[in-house]
């Protein structure tokens, strides 16, 4: 699907803001030291990951990949003009791996800061959220959390282009403050899944495609049932990644993973084959 698609009629001009709390980005890190305690602070931090030209092509494929992803209709999952694009079968999705695989190289602030709020976390899904031009108020814009119950369910959501105000951004409400996340791509939000926060209507000309990575901590998994991901592929992932996919570690010897996986090969290529 090409991305002129989802180009639409020419956005209203925005309308006036009715939460009267004052914008202030109080959630931006330079550091992984910095990033701990304002996300132990207000359940939200921003940081950055370098956006280098691999970054950009990774970004491309990946923006590209969720737009072919969303129908054409303008009545999304989440609302007009909304979609989510959570699918299981974006675990074995190069786009979606490769970008996964960048942001969590160790030394980077990410990595580092996910093992220092919960060691535990665990992958639970790959997917995120397309908003296209023109997209109205909804339920999604409305302050709501995902989760009751905040230290079990991490999300990172990418910025893989520059998001500005116009652009559909999310807000991020702290006890005194609303933060509006826009930045340029590389940009990474991440949030525990309990925080307040909220969309906001596209008034920009070109779709707002988010990616998003879930995690849950162990007690998340022990206690209500949220399963980490798992991918028959995962043996063949990165070292610095598996550590965030099932505690199962794979077997080195492949056969044998395989069989505990119960693999079977002539079914796999029937399906590829269609």
């Amino acid at each position: 699907m090409e991305a002129s698609q989802h180009q639409h009629k020419k956005a209203p001009p925005p309308k006036p803001r009715s939460d009267e709390r004052p914008c202030e980005n109080v959630l931006y890190a330079r550091s992984c030291d910095e990033a701990v305690k304002i996300y132990k602070a207000y359940g939200a931090v921003e940081i950055s990951t370098p956006a280098t030209d691999e970054f950009m092509q990774f970004a491309s494929t990946l923006y590209m990949k969720m737009l072919s992803m969303c129908p054409v209709q303008e009545e999304g999952n989440r609302g007009e003009l909304r979609h989510c694009v959570n699918a299981p079968g974006n675990v074995n999705d190069d786009a979606f791996y490769n970008l996964f695989s960048y942001i969590m190289e160790p030394g980077r602030i990410l990595y580092n800061l996910l093992k220092a709020v919960e060691p535990t976390l665990k992958l639970e899904k790959l997917g995120g959220d397309v908003v296209l031009p023109g997209a109205p108020n909804s339920d999604a814009t409305k302050w709501h959390r995902d989760w009751e119950l905040s230290n079990l369910i991490v999300a990172v959501s990418v910025f893989i282009h520059p998001i500005t105000v116009v652009d559909a951004p999310l807000w991020i409400a702290t006890p005194d403050k609303q933060v509006c996340c826009v930045g340029p791509p590389g940009r990474l939000l991440v949030r525990d899944v309990a925080t307040w926060h909220r969309g906001s209507e596209h008034l920009g000309a070109t779709a707002r495609a988010l990616p998003a990575y879930l995690f849950t901590s162990a007690k998340a998994r022990r206690e209500h049932k949220l399963d980490p991901v798992r991918t028959r592929t995962q043996w063949n992932w990165n070292p610095h990644l598996r550590e965030f996919v099932h505690e199962r570690d794979a077997p080195s010897d492949t056969a044998s993973f395989r069989i505990a996986i119960g693999w079977d090969e002539q079914d796999e290529t029937q399906q590829s084959d269609g």
